[in-house]
């Protein structure tokens, strides 16, 4: 992943290695010290080796992000601050908003979580810690700690417990789930349990 940088509020372009991804971030950066490192004996190149490998290559405080796919924005992240990791390809995040679009820009649904990782090179973000995704299309409520966005196939993925508030149902819960990105189509996948019209099944 290839980045560019101009100090103060920048616009920032990032493309993966399949040309799919793309962001243009609005931040302030904070450059590592490459030359910071955990304490060691002299000659002990394994402990040094180690402590590179934790580093992030950069950290970014309020950055809003875009993805794209095939010339069409799929997502947009705001959050607080992030980290690089170059070896892992990795951004980490914190305290996130998610906006998710569908072909013509359309939001399709949006949402928040106070982590996430973005790996954009694989089209795969996933997000953790009290994560909630609201439909824009059918009012939909998603709550769960572990939410994958696949961007290839354009769903939600998890294993984890979710609950899910509909209209037409008071509330459904269980674990695993596989679903759209406006909540269309839900298939939770074990231990489903519903309110329907305040019956309990």
């Amino acid at each position: 992943m290839k980045h560019r940088y101009r100090m103060g509020r920048v616009k920032r372009q990032v493309r993966n290695r399949t040309g799919i991804g793309c962001a243009v971030c609005a931040f302030s950066i904070l450059i590592l010290l490459t030359g910071c490192e955990k304490t060691s004996r002299p000659g002990d190149s394994r402990a040094k080796d180690e402590q590179q490998e934790t580093l992030p290559a950069y950290v970014l405080k309020d950055v809003t992000y875009y993805y794209y796919r095939d010339g069409y924005l799929q997502v947009k992240i705001a959050f607080e601050t992030g980290e690089y990791y170059a070896e892992a390809d990795e951004l980490r995040i914190d305290n996130c908003a998610f906006l998710y679009y569908d072909i013509n820009e359309n939001i399709l649904s949006r949402g928040r979580s106070k982590r996430a990782t973005i790996h954009a090179d694989r089209s795969l973000i996933i997000a953790e810690d009290e994560v909630v995704i609201i439909s824009e299309l059918n009012g939909g409520v998603l709550k769960t700690d572990h939410l994958e966005w696949h961007g290839n196939k354009e769903q939600f993925l998890t294993e984890s417990y979710v609950n899910l508030t509909r209209k037409n149902i008071d509330s459904i819960t269980g674990t695993g789930m596989v679903a759209d990105i406006a909540l269309r189509k839900v298939t939770i996948k074990k231990n489903v349990r519903g309110i329907l019209g305040g019956t309990s099944g």
